[in-house]
């Protein structure tokens, strides 16, 4: 609890540094409340994908991804279709080796119908598999990465390794979070 609420308190005080909550600075006292209490409830989110999109972008480095320049689009395309951050990333540390391995040209890091299918654009790649990842399989109760397995690849160890892969995006956000309440800490 006492985490939850130290994390609430860093969020909003970034939100405040960065001017977006002049709502509270020049609205009456009952719209100011009430602009504080929105935001207070929309702060840890904010933070969350804050920290979400600096692990993604931090374990992309690591592997020196050309993905690394793509970590927005992924944001935007978990949050548009409601999936989890790291899915699509964990996918393509797999399929293609963080998009280092795969058909010139393809933007098809996820080894989408084979790797075969073409995209114009990383964006663009991203969008239609996070929008057939909702469809196909999390609308039909298969949002694990276990039961996404049985129907994505052919293989029996696809899900383990994915999972794996999946845990490193986890540990960075973890060390992110950790470093972040240490650094808040440190007077």
């Amino acid at each position: 609890m006492v985490k939850k609420i130290i994390v609430s308190l860093i969020a909003i005080t970034l939100l405040l540094f960065t001017g977006e909550v002049n709502a509270v600075k020049t609205a009456g006292n009952s719209a100011s409340l009430s602009a504080e209490l929105s935001t207070s409830l929309k702060a840890p989110v904010l933070l969350d994908m804050h920290i979400k999109r600096l692990s993604i972008k931090s374990v992309f480095e690591k592997h020196n991804s050309p993905l690394k320049t793509e970590v927005s689009s992924f944001i935007s395309a978990c949050q548009l279709y409601a999936l989890d951050c790291y899915l699509l990333p964990a996918i393509s540390g797999l399929e293609s080796s963080y998009g280092k391995k795969m058909i010139e040209g393809s933007h098809n890091p996820f080894g989408w119908g084979g790797g075969k299918i073409m995209f114009d654009s990383y964006d663009e790649a991203l969008l239609k598999i996070a929008k057939g990842i909702r469809n196909i399989y999390y609308d039909n109760g298969k949002k694990t990465i276990e039961d996404i397995g049985l129907v994505y690849a052919e293989s029996k160890t696809w899900s383990s390794r994915v999972s794996s892969i999946y845990l490193q995006f986890e540990k960075e956000e973890e060390n992110i979070r950790k470093s972040n309440i240490d650094k808040a800490f440190s007077f």
